[in-house]
């Protein structure tokens, strides 16, 4: 392992996220989905009210052309539907279906008990630690 301050953290968490994503597939994939699909499910369930392509795009951090085509695809599953945003006419909002609903709620456990399976080799105080980490991080990102 490379000594700490040694600069590869970066690249040492994309290969993380690169696992996850690829571990996550099959947890995912009994509901033909990609784990970059459940995360705009997740992320779209989690809010307060529907967002535009563009916030949910900034929420994931991904190019609002990314976002579009997974929504698109979604939508076209039945999982996620869009609607006018009155303010803009140009933009649309994003919100769950019934169906879409019912799969999150199905699919939470399932991510769940996958994390808890995978982050079983922490103790408990630097899973929190861990958990604290992330949320510090990424709220850095949402600031941004």
């Amino acid at each position: 392992m490379p000594p700490s301050g040694s600069g590869d953290l970066p690249l040492d968490l994309l290969r993380l996220a690169n696992a996850i994503v690829r571990e996550l597939i099959p947890v995912v994939g009994e509901f033909d989905l990609t784990p970059q699909q459940v995360a705009v499910l997740f992320r779209v369930a989690s809010l307060d009210k529907p967002p535009s392509l563009a916030a949910l795009g900034r929420a994931l951090s991904v190019s609002k052309q990314n976002v579009t085509g997974m929504a698109g695809r979604l939508v076209e599953a039945g999982l996620l539907q869009r609607e006018g945003d009155p303010g803009d006419m140009r933009a649309s909002r994003l919100s769950l279906t019934r169906r879409g609903e019912e799969v999150v709620r199905k699919l939470r456990p399932a991510v769940k008990e996958w994390t808890d399976d995978w982050l079983a080799i922490l103790p408990a105080q630097r899973r929190q630690g861990l958990e604290e980490a992330v949320a510090r991080l990424l709220a850095r990102l949402d600031r941004a």
